[in-house]
């Protein structure tokens, strides 16, 4: 049993290398901004950032491009507190909010034009992971837990391709994180995301 299994995984890297050089397959990594909002919150969101990878399945002569992604969001804001002290004090104030998400899931990007230059309207379907939130106000730190969610992006891009070296792929994108799966009464968490990602 052993043997096959260590067979198998040899043999993935020849597998993935001949759909690479038949099918078009690309892969790279990039980053950019996240521009985030709750509708049922009181953080202020500050513009965060993302890193992240992103795989395309380019296929001759037919203009829809299957995508698969993977982004590591960094938020961070501030909330407004208000809470009595041990000493009877009534305190507020605005408070460090932080907080880190993983989305990741499957799209299909539709081509305009052939050619370097190929701008192309996308639609994606993500599972989105946040981890705890922290809140840091001056007598103490607060967590807040979250649950996994699901949604739909929808944006537009362009892919500019250097020849024998390397494809930019730059896109904007608007994130419904939690479009399907909410709780009663929670707010739609929703996400501008700007990205550029070098492709291989």
């Amino acid at each position: 049993m052993k043997k096959i299994y260590c067979t198998l995984l040899l043999l993935v890297p020849l597998f993935l290398s001949g759909i690479t050089m038949a099918q078009g397959l690309k892969f790279g990594v990039g980053g950019g901004l996240s521009f985030f909002s709750n509708s049922n919150s009181y953080v202020s969101f500050n513009t965060g950032y993302h890193v992240g990878a992103k795989i395309k399945l380019d296929i001759p002569m037919i203009p829809i491009t299957p995508v698969a992604f993977v982004n590591y969001h960094f938020m961070s804001g501030t909330v407004p507190y208000g809470f009595a002290t041990n000493n009877g004090v009534y305190v507020t104030g605005n408070a460090d909010y932080k907080q880190k998400m993983l989305s990741y899931g499957v799209g299909a990007e539709y081509s305009f034009l052939p050619g370097l230059v190929r701008p192309y309207i996308a639609v994606d379907f993500g599972i989105n992971s946040p981890g705890d939130a922290t809140i840091d106000t001056p007598y103490g730190s607060i967590t807040q837990s979250s649950s996994t969610r699901t949604g739909i992006d929808i944006g537009a891009g362009a892919e500019v391709k250097i020849p024998f070296f390397f494809t930019l792929d730059g896109s904007i994108k608007y994130n419904m994180l939690n479009l399907f799966g909410k709780d009663s009464g929670e707010g739609n968490i929703n996400a501008v995301v700007v990205n550029v990602s070098v492709l291989f």
